[in-house]
């Protein structure tokens, strides 16, 4: 099997809280810890203001004029092969950070959503980056130096927390350039507060050697991006992207400058071998609009022979003399953009698309009360596709009017107060004389061509004039379903009369939730409706995400459990509406970020991608390389379960990991021995697990023979605990509702916790009143039995998921521990100290332990005899309250402050495995804001924590 495999390295705090995973994690590589290997550190050069790296094989020499960009300390290098290139140099107090990152060709970077890197991708590279900065303010920057090209880069603000404490405004500087069959990323960041004016300017790299191959694998048949070269039928290209408008604008009645593109008149010196019978001229009715003419010959005075195509024209070459060129010439020259499509039909959509949102545009649709089409704006009209007409006619859809329909500019209009009149045109390829009158009925544009059409509608720029804005008379929140979140929900408005993108433009469309603004677009009359925007709200994150690129600000702990109130609000310069809707976060959003495994000396991790596949990241020893697999796309594990998390088990030599299936099968992936191959069943199907949407859990325990029984305990839609187990290896699984024994209904948003102590399986579960309860099998073969702890023990009342763990006790046996988190965030221990004796409960606040996340709850573990659990503050900070030994007192700290965990707001998990000494090695895995896996582990008790973030051994992004 083809694996991803990197060196295993300590990242510095700092370089987490970059926006952009390559750049940003890979920002700076400090030493590595014992028993992982180290990377490659570049020589300072004798200068500090000049350094020398090889990075992808190439050799490089990075010059910058300003010494607030470079700090002193010698380039981190990638090694060879690894898959993320990059030199990087890091300063904490202040503040600096710089680095040069090379993508080959043909890669995609790892853990990130960019498309693979090719000379067409620049662009694109750019604006991403700055984007996942999550930044407050965005402005061109700087030009620099880089391989002999000057490049224009960018500058963004961001507030950020370098060194894990403190928050600051961090200033970057970032270009992005294509070089010797790589994209390459150069960005400085620093702290504002110590930034220079003009930061970033005087940067220069040069690079020898630049052919040299990549030392990447690239994937066979990746292939990297293209500009495209005109051809027809297909679009001569269609990279456009979204900038603000020129402030060189040609207000409307003014002349528009001759297209820079052209050569001569109508571009007649790129015609001569057209053989169109006709040479090109302007039309010979002399038709003109804000001096723009149009050009010809149409279709009836042609003598046939290929279209020529614009030479030059910004974007999209153009047709000539297609109609869909004039529309692109009037808007390329108005306004200094590019032209982002070729046909007639889509013109209008096609500028919206790339120009409207935030730039001032708005896309009118025909038959809109009050809207018909003013001087300036460019029409299209979609031909019906089921109306085929014959005929050599100028009229007759014969020309393939039913598949590229027509466009034109308005160049008049005469439409009363009722929607009757007409509207003048200006076109090409339609009339001789390059004009027509178009009639208006009630609101409605008629068809130019000789048939009924589609979809007609206009483009408008609202500084022209003419337009009539109305109020929002309703807001509608959709998205909550049934109005219960366990998980993550897209949510979207319906503002009317804004919906489909009428001219009613918003000022502002914000949402808030129970009277906190968390969420807001817009600016002057730039919003066409609330439905172009779709929110991705996620109660278990905290956080949210907007299509139109806004971000959601939500406080820490506002989604918690229970009921909540959202409200949008649409904001017009004719008046507001709102719309509320009522929802619930339920208890148990809580889903951990995967499940962890040692099996046979190997340590895994599976986690779940964006798409539902489970992934494998394993270390077969210490101080190896860890390595990736996608189960799913290998062996056949099913499609993950939104909201639902792996769960993973040893026995019998065997491997399981346990998932749900999008139709809520119960699935095991297995592996009998290492090396051997992994296989996939559907536990539902095959041995009748009842249907599910809650994480399982999974125990090994006692079987009657002295062997041992697997059993995986999972929650069914009446809410019944439910176990399905194999007695022994070979055997037949079985399935039983554990209700019979009188385990509760489970509460909803919760799944069990399961234990094995001093022989005793137990499964601790929440009803729906939150007590906790334990149902519990002394030994197998005899019936399993049940008790409510918060009745019988005063464990507090809880809404969240439960985790247990089996630790040393004073006498030299067992303890066993449930940790709960009441209706306070408290972490609470309610524990055995030995079988016998009676369960005790403790609030383990009094020791330090911060009041817990909503939406999350602790993962324990047990690590050369420590007891210790981790859970998630308020503020996103994982801690660690341990117990060195039993009888002693619990101890906390902050792993975020010590030993910079990124912050978190999801469930962490945690395994103890082989250290390089023979010991024990603790490691803890959290999810940061962007979704990539982190870990926190301890190589021995007694050493330092460190932190790494897996992507950068091919661990996906988790959802």
């Amino acid at each position: 099997m083809s694996l991803i495999s990197r060196s295993r390295r300590t990242i510095r705090a700092a370089s987490l809280t970059t926006a952009f995973a390559l750049v940003g994690t890979m920002g700076a590589v400090a030493a590595a810890v014992p028993g992982h290997a180290a990377v490659v550190t570049a020589a300072a050069h004798a200068s500090v203001h000049q350094r020398t790296a090889t990075v992808d094989g190439v050799p490089l020499t990075v010059d910058s004029s300003d010494s607030s960009l470079l700090p002193t300390d010698a380039f981190q290098v990638s090694k060879p092969g690894d898959l993320v290139q990059l030199a990087s140099v890091l300063q904490l107090k202040p503040y600096r950070d710089f680095s040069v990152t090379a993508v080959p060709y043909g890669t995609s970077p790892p853990g990130t959503k960019l498309p693979l890197a090719g000379a067409g991708a620049v662009a694109q590279y750019r604006d991403l980056l700055n984007q996942s900065d999550g930044p407050t303010s965005t402005a061109t920057g700087p030009t620099a130096s880089l391989f002999g090209q000057t490049v224009t880069g960018t500058l963004t603000h961001r507030t950020d927390a370098p060194d894990g404490k403190n928050q600051v405004d961090i200033v970057t500087a970032r270009w992005v350039v294509a070089a010797g069959n790589r994209l390459w990323i150069v960005q400085a960041a620093r702290d504002s507060a110590g930034a220079t004016a003009g930061f970033g300017s005087g940067i220069s790299v040069a690079g020898s050697a630049l052919a040299t191959p990549t030392t990447v694998k690239v994937t066979a048949g990746a292939t990297p991006s293209k500009t495209p070269t005109p051809t027809k039928p297909a679009s001569p290209g269609h990279a456009v992207t979204n900038q603000a408008l020129s402030p060189n604008s040609v207000p409307l009645g003014g002349t528009l400058p001759t297209p820079s593109w052209w050569s001569g008149l109508c571009d007649n010196g790129n015609g001569a071998s057209w053989n169109l019978g006709t040479s090109p001229h302007a039309l010979s009715g002399g038709a003109s609009f804000m001096g723009m003419e149009a050009c010809g010959p149409t279709r009836s005075d042609r003598g046939g022979g290929s279209e020529p195509v614009t030479s030059g024209m910004p974007g999209t070459q153009a047709y000539e003399w297609e109609c869909a060129e004039l529309s692109a010439r009037y808007m390329v020259t108005r306004y200094g953009i590019s032209n982002p499509g070729e046909y007639g039909s889509t013109a209008a959509n096609d500028f919206f698309t790339s120009y409207g949102q935030g730039h001032g545009f708005s896309l009118i649709f025909n038959g809109t009360s009050g809207q018909a089409p003013r001087p300036g704006d460019v029409i299209s009209w979609d031909a019906n596709p089921s109306v085929l007409t014959s005929g050599t006619s100028p009229t007759a859809l014969s020309w393939g009017e039913s598949h590229n329909g027509h466009t034109a500019v308005v160049t008049g209009s005469s439409v009363n107060s009722s929607g009757n009149g007409s509207i003048s045109i200006i076109e090409e390829n339609y009339n001789e004389g390059g004009t027509g009158t178009i009639s208006v009925n009630n609101w409605v544009v008629q068809s130019v061509m000789a048939s009924p059409v589609g979809t007609i509608n206009w483009l408008h720029n609202p500084a022209d004039g003419g337009t009539t804005v109305s109020a929002p008379t309703s807001v509608t929140i959709n998205g909550l379903g049934n109005g219960t979140l366990t998980g993550p929900a897209t949510i979207s408005s319906t503002v009317t009369p804004l919906t489909n993108g009428t001219n009613d433009k918003l000022d502002s469309l914000s949402y808030s939730i129970d009277g906190t603004v968390v969420a807001a677009v817009g600016g002057t009359g730039n919003l066409t409706g609330g439905d172009n925007y779709t929110w991705t709200l996620d109660p278990i994150r905290d956080t949210g995400s907007s299509s139109g690129g806004g971000t959601w600000s939500i406080p820490a702990n506002l989604l918690s459990s229970g009921t909540h109130t959202m409200t949008a609000t649409a904001v017009n310069s004719a008046g507001s509406k709102t719309g509320s809707a009522a929802f619930t976060v339920a208890s148990g959003t809580d889903k951990p970020v995967g499940a962890t495994l040692l099996h046979d000396g190997v340590t895994s991790v599976y986690s779940v991608d964006g798409n539902g596949h489970l992934w494998e990241t394993w270390l077969t020893a210490y101080g190896q390389n860890w390595a990736t697999q996608d189960m799913t796309y290998l062996y056949g594990t099913p499609v993950v379960k939104p909201g639902t998390a792996p769960a993973a088990l040893f026995h019998d030599g065997v491997a399981s990991v346990y998932t749900v299936d999008v139709n809520g099968h119960l699935h095991e992936t297995w592996l009998p021995a290492l090396g051997q191959n992994w296989a996939t069943q559907d536990m539902t199907y095959l041995y009748g697990t009842p249907v599910t949407s809650r994480t399982p859990v999974a125990l090994a325990h006692p079987n009657a023979s002295g062997g041992i029984a697997a059993s995986v305990y999972t929650v069914d839609g009446n809410g019944h605990l439910d176990e399905t187990w194999l007695p022994a290896m070979g055997q037949n699984w079985g399935t039983q509702d554990m209700t019979i024994y009188g385990s509760p209904v489970v509460k909803a948003g919760t799944v069990p916790a399961a234990l094995l102590h001093d022989g005793v399986a137990s499964v601790y579960s929440v009803d729906g009143n939150g007590h906790l309860w334990e149902t519990w099998l002394t030994a197998y073969g005899q019936n399993w039995a049940t008790q409510d702890m918060s009745y019988l023990y005063r464990t507090p009342v809880t809404s969240r998921t439960p985790v247990a763990l089996a630790h040393p006790n004073a006498s030299g046996g067992t303890a066993a521990s449930v940790y709960t988190v009441d209706g306070n965030g408290h972490l609470d221990e309610t524990w055995l100290p030995a079988m016998g004796q009676n369960w005790g409960t403790q609030d383990m606040t009094i020791y330090g332990s911060p009041v817990v996340k909503a939406g999350t709850v602790p993962a324990a573990l047990l690590h050369d005899g420590v007891a210790s659990v981790y859970s998630v503050d308020g503020n996103g900070h994982l801690w660690e309250t341990w117990l060195t030994a039993y009888g002693q007192n619990w101890a906390t700290q902050d792993m975020s402050y010590l030993y910079a965990t990124p912050t978190t707001s999801r469930t962490p998990i945690a395994v103890a495995h082989p250290n390089a000494g023979g010991g024990t090695a603790a490691s803890v895995y959290t999810a940061d804001s962007r979704g990539h896996l982190d870990e926190t582990w301890l190589p021995v008790m007694g050493q330092n924590w460190a932190t790494q973030d897996m992507t950068m051994y091919g661990t996906p992004t988790v959802n």
